[in-house]
């Protein structure tokens, strides 16, 4: 799609879309190529009323790996129905990110 068609929110009205699902519970991985798609997602995804962990080297969220080992952790132990994090693609390949998705006893889209 084009810019300015709407993939975030269409991507973002999909996730919502699934969560409205009955008992449906979701690991939430948002890989983009750039920090300033980041930034236009995060911003798309808090007016949904989500809120993502932000996982990249200069990230905002300075205690971000622990807030996303906690998160994954509490999903996996199903004290929460979901966890959300926002990304750039060379972050999530990182081993950090790879090793605590790994660890989720659950599925993550």
């Amino acid at each position: 799609m084009a810019t300015g068609t709407g993939k975030t929110i269409t991507g973002i009205s999909a996730i919502v879309d699934l969560l409205n699902c009955e008992n449906m519970k979701l690991g939430i991985i948002i890989c983009v190529p750039y920090i300033h798609l980041v930034d236009q997602w995060y911003e798309d995804l808090v007016s949904f009323k989500f809120k993502p962990v932000i996982g990249y080297s200069n990230s905002p969220q300075s205690k971000w790996k622990i807030k996303l080992k906690r998160e994954v952790f509490e999903y996996s132990n199903n004290v929460r129905d979901n966890f959300c994090i926002l990304t750039t693609n060379k972050s999530f390949s990182s081993d950090y990110i790879y090793t605590i998705i790994k660890s989720c006893k659950k599925s993550c889209y």
